[in-house]
């Protein structure tokens, strides 16, 4: 991945752009995000190589991990072993695997009711944020919930 994303920003494809990665390697995505990896050292290397790209250019990277039977289901993870039964390899939209334009409310409608059958009300009633909120609210006073699509609240 760190080779493809190299040959594609020396091709000038990356300017002004966000590159979206996923990886069903929960490892790689933490040491993206926490600073490379205590235990090794190559891949290491390859998040310093992926840093040093970005600020070189003129792009972000976001990574995000995604399940490996998310993989399966979408035909990405046969591909590279020429399994071409499964998901886009059979027409679909690759997007409509990669639900991040969706709320988390949306992708697990049983979430807001698991939410509430935690919430201690001692700590006074919890506010589920609209975007309107976004910007207004949270100078406020009180206890926050916000139900934001992946893409919209990346890191």
């Amino acid at each position: 991945m760190v080779n493809g994303v190299t040959r594609v920003y020396k091709a000038g494809h990356l300017k002004s752009t966000e590159l979206f990665v996923f990886t069903d390697n929960a490892v790689a995505e933490g040491a993206y995000y926490n600073g490379g990896s205590n235990r090794n050292k190559k891949l290491n290397e390859l998040v310093f190589r992926l840093w040093n790209l970005q600020m070189e250019g003129d792009f972000v990277i976001h990574i995000y991990h995604i399940a490996g039977t998310r993989m399966i289901e979408y035909g990405v993870d046969g591909l590279s072993r020429g399994d071409k039964s499964k998901g886009i390899s059979q027409g679909y939209d690759l997007l409509s695997f990669l639900p991040i334009h969706k709320s988390p409310f949306e992708r697990s409608p049983g979430l807001r009711s698991w939410i509430q059958t935690w919430w201690d009300v001692e700590y006074g009633p919890l506010h589920e944020m609209t975007p309107e909120d976004w910007f207004t609210e949270t100078s406020k006073a009180g206890n926050f919930l916000w139900n934001v699509p992946l893409a919209v609240g990346s890191r």
